[in-house]
């Protein structure tokens, strides 16, 4: 661990002589939500109101490339884990 910490500290010197640190993340586990009903205008002096009541679309996960040095995403966040996608050709307009 001490070993990754110290590669992303040296991430922006290694930027200056041509290397490159990229962090590749999944994070799993999100829930896909929607509210069941539309949030209620504010009144005067009030705040906007919304319902507690959810609809559920199951879960994601979500995977993301990213330049440390630079803060960038460097492929386009997909929906799922998906190893062929992932390591397979980039989706138009990923930025790389």
């Amino acid at each position: 661990m001490q070993d990754i910490c110290q590669l992303y500290q040296e991430a922006p010197a290694l930027l200056e002589v041509g290397e490159r640190v990229v962090s590749t993340d999944e994070m799993t586990g999100i829930q896909a939500l929607e509210r069941a009903h539309p949030g209620l205008q504010a009144a005067p002096g009030h705040l906007e109101r919304r319902e507690f009541e959810y609809i559920r679309h199951g879960t994601r996960a979500l995977l993301v490339r990213r330049d440390v040095a630079l803060g960038r995403i460097l492929a386009p966040v997909w929906p799922h884990a998906d190893r062929s996608g992932f390591f397979g050709p980039r989706p138009s307009g990923s930025g790389e």
